[in-house]
């Protein structure tokens, strides 16, 4: 299972059922406190299962917060999904201490290089603060490089597309750490790439393309390596 230090940010690529929300809400119960912003609701079951209140405006949000709560879900209200509504959600969540966010679906609202001034404030100083951002997209290629730049750590589950799969590498590099191409062939169960020598570092590339489902790689900007992880476990 994926642990981390509660002021890391983190980063989570992957296509639809790929599995990122399973990994982010199997390690969110080791985390002291959590915000969620679930502009799709559908985090409501996960709600109902582990206690979380759902608030609607950044003022119930802010109210909860200073009474205390330490698990949150915050679905925009009808017509509040705008990129202003988001930012105020997100300079509350900035006035807080030593929690984490989790923003669903990121590239809804920090795309290309245009980050709100409140989520930018969490990304740059909220570290400082005890405040960790947990990012997820199916399209890293819309996103902000602010959001993998300042991320220590990036997961990527399976990527479709040329385009999402480049922006990955280009952050984390083009090889994964201790795997040969003939051992991914093995695990995959099919002769991938047959024109790469099989004892040639498996590429990121490949590896994105034809993940299984629930498999991921882990990149850590500190150790500067790229791993194959098992999969995640589908029982929450």
């Amino acid at each position: 299972m994926v642990t981390l230090q509660t002021d890391r940010h983190v980063f989570v690529a992957g296509k639809t059922r790929s599995g990122k929300t399973v990994l982010v809400q199997s390690f969110l119960n080791t985390l002291p406190r959590v915000v969620v912003h679930d502009q799709k609701g559908e985090w409501g079951n996960y709600a109902a299962r582990n206690h979380y209140y759902i608030v609607h405006t950044p003022g119930e949000l802010d109210v909860l917060l200073n009474k205390g709560a330490s698990r949150v879900i915050y679905q925009p209200a009808a017509g509040d999904e705008s990129l202003d509504g988001f930012d105020d959600f997100c300079e509350v969540v900035y006035r807080q201490y030593n929690l984490n966010l989790v923003i669903d679906e990121a590239a809804s609202y920090c795309r290309s290089n245009q980050v709100p001034k409140w989520t930018s404030a969490l990304l740059r100083l909220g570290n400082g603060r005890g405040v960790g951002v947990i990012s997820l997209t199916q399209r890293p290629r819309d996103v902000s490089n602010v959001l993998l730049s300042e991320s220590v750590i990036i997961v990527a589950f399976r990527l479709q597309l040329r385009t999402d799969r480049t922006k990955i590498i280009e952050t984390i590099g083009t090889e994964v750490e201790g795997v040969t191409t003939g051992e991914w062939r093995q695990m995959i169960g099919y002769n991938v790439d047959p024109n790469i020598n099989s004892d040639a570092p498996a590429q990121v590339n490949t590896v994105l393309r034809t993940m299984p489902k629930w498999h991921f790689l882990l990149y850590d900007s500190e150790s500067e390596e790229t791993h194959i992880c098992a999969p995640v476990q589908h029982n929450l």
